[in-house]
């Protein structure tokens, strides 16, 4: 899993939120400790670097594979993909996951996913079970 770079977009506005990402990076990071993970937050102050980052630490212990990028910004709107864009950028590795923090996709469906994807004339899609992070 060296090759994959796990990309996520966040906002955290609430304790849910905060809550999924703290499962959702603590999960991959445990599951996958090659891969690196590169998460992105926009918001009027950081809210990642204050309470998310110190449990994730707590759990996972290294975290030299996680890469925090803050954007202050107040917008009432979440530019989801022009975030998704700028993470495309700041990633280094053949392939990138678009990774959901509010869902834990298990692991046995990730390392399907990256087999076929080192093959360039072949695009895969495959609907996944995940487990909500959220209870809905």
């Amino acid at each position: 899993m060296k090759d994959v770079t796990y990309l996520l977009p966040c906002r955290i506005e609430t304790e849910d939120r905060l809550r999924n990402v703290i499962t959702s990076i603590t999960y991959i990071m445990k599951c996958f400790p090659e891969a690196k993970v590169i998460v992105k937050e926009v918001d009027t102050q950081s809210h990642f670097s204050e309470s998310a980052l110190p449990r994730i630490k707590s759990y996972v212990g290294d975290t030299s594979q996680l890469r925090h990028i803050f954007e202050q910004n107040s917008e009432k709107f979440f530019h989801k993909t022009r975030i998704l864009n700028d993470l495309c950028v700041a990633a280094d590795t053949p392939i990138l996951y678009n990774h959901d923090v509010d869902v834990v996709v298990l692991k046995t469906h990730i390392n399907l996913l990256t087999v076929p994807s080192h093959r360039k004339d072949r695009m895969l899609s495959i609907l996944l079970d995940v487990v909500s992070t959220s209870g809905q």
